[in-house]
């Protein structure tokens, strides 16, 4: 289990064909007969997938079990939150900066591609993480 928010779980897992780790995002089973919310979840992962950025998490493929639940197939990031980060100590002004500017080019980039960033209950977690390649 990579965390637990306010509406899901993430956990790691290993696609079976391709054999490469992954995330995966799933609604808390409570919530997966509320329409409106599992809507919201499905049009999250839709956006998202849409962005061409090294600033936000790729989405690989979404989709529902067996049993009906919404689930997002994701890339698995390594690395940090930056809340787990500031518990420890406060960040170097030059480091709190690129990570803000980072945020807010995905944000733009978000805006700009879908004419208005997704937008959820809870924030989500602000990773920190090596660069891609």
């Amino acid at each position: 289990m990579l965390g637990v928010g306010g509406f899901g779980v993430v956990a790691a897992a290993t696609h079976l064909e391709l054999r490469h780790e992954v995330a995966i995002k799933m609604l808390k089973p409570e919530l997966t007969d509320d329409a409106e919310i599992v809507d919201r979840f499905l049009r999250e992962a839709r956006a998202v997938a849409g962005l061409r950025t090294e600033h936000v998490c790729r989405v690989f493929d979404i989709g529902r079990t067996d049993a009906g639940a919404p689930y997002i197939v994701m890339e698995l990031l390594q690395g940090s939150d930056v809340a787990a980060i500031l518990r420890h100590s406060p960040l170097p002004p030059a480091t709190a900066v690129d990570y803000v500017m980072q945020s807010l080019i995905a944000a733009r980039r978000g805006a700009s591609a879908r004419h208005r960033a997704p937008r959820s209950e809870a924030a989500e977690p602000v990773r920190v993480a090596a660069r891609r390649r």
